[in-house]
């Protein structure tokens, strides 16, 4: 059996605070914590994010998620008005392929 963690998600922790900068580096959970922060993303409780993702192969192992999940997940905050932006990474050059996006293939055209 797994061991049990407790946690708590990012909409829970920021609750209706407002939030200036929000950093995530979860080492694989990536695509969950901020998948759990979608009700303060649409409220526009944060002003910036920035997640440092580690390789699609690694969500895989640690979640089962895969770089299309990273893909959806940067569509639903760019539904909410924000800007996505992926610094270069070997990570990305195999994911950006899967972007269907003009804009996300934009931001990460290096």
């Amino acid at each position: 059996d797994a061991p049990s963690i407790a946690s708590i998600t990012l909409d829970g922790l920021i609750g209706m605070r407002h939030v200036a900068m929000l950093k995530i580096d979860v080492e694989g959970a990536d695509l969950i914590a901020l998948s759990s922060a979608d009700a303060s993303f649409a409220a526009h409780r944060v002003d910036h994010s920035v997640v440092e993702f580690g390789p699609p192969s690694r969500w895989t192992a640690v979640t089962g998620q895969s770089a299309a999940d990273g893909v959806r997940v940067m569509g639903l905050i760019r539904e909410h008005g924000y800007h996505v932006r992926v610094v270069r990474s070997l990570a990305w050059d195999a994911a950006r392929k899967m972007i269907s996006d003009p804009t996300i293939q934009k931001a990460t055209r290096f």
